[in-house]
């Protein structure tokens, strides 16, 4: 890959639900001292779940307003096969509003795409967190959500291409196990490559 510009630099973690993303992205957040932007939803809040961490939670006539007034930076629509489902979506302001030079965002591959259109604004680092369906069911059953098999059908059509092609991420990571040796092993990628000048700035 070619070197880095100086710009802020996004580090997208990519992954289906409960493959531990979220996860991986908060522990990297808290070592190296790297703020997280917060998406928009109009989806409900799940019980482990809370308001301005995982998301900014907003109501559907909120989300209108929201997506007609601010200038959108990443837009993307988890639908059924019928078309229906939620949206989320970042504002180019809060990606502005962020002073340090790294920021990271969970996002999913139709989001991402949206956001390599603004590649000469900002670098993105994409981070592919994997774990098998089995481990991800039982994830989900352990904490009280029984929609695994709703959400993963949900997720197949933009999960699909992008788990077709591992060139699709500049670091992957198996979080089947020990979320701590995911993370370790991670951070050794990350630091194994170019990407270490990027963490070292967004750290000091």
């Amino acid at each position: 890959m070619e070197k880095m510009k100086k710009m802020k630099t996004i580090y997208c973690f990519v992954g289906r639900s409960n493959a531990g993303k979220d996860t991986l992205a908060r522990m990297m957040a808290e070592e190296f001292n790297i703020p997280v932007i917060c998406s928009y939803t109009d989806r409900p809040m799940r019980i482990t779940e809370k308001q301005d961490v995982q998301h900014h939670f907003l109501s559907q006539k909120a989300m209108n307003r929201l997506l007609s007034t601010e200038e959108i930076l990443a837009y993307t629509l988890i639908a059924d096969k019928f078309g229906n489902g939620y949206r989320y979506c970042t504002t180019l302001k809060q990606f502005e509003e962020i002073a340090g030079e790294g920021m990271i965002y969970i996002i999913d591959p139709n989001g991402l795409d949206e956001l390599k259109k603004h590649t000469d604004e900002f670098n993105l680092v994409v981070i592919h967190v994997l774990a098998q369906e089995m481990v991800r069911r039982m994830r989900s059953i352990s904490r009280g959500d029984l929609n695994f098999d709703k959400r993963n059908d949900d997720e197949n059509a933009q999960f699909s291409k992008f788990e077709s092609d591992l060139k699709n991420a500049d670091v992957v990571v198996l979080n089947d196990g020990n979320v701590v040796s995911a993370y370790d092993l991670m951070k050794q990628n990350l630091l194994g490559q170019h990407y270490i000048n990027a963490v070292e700035e967004a750290k000091e």
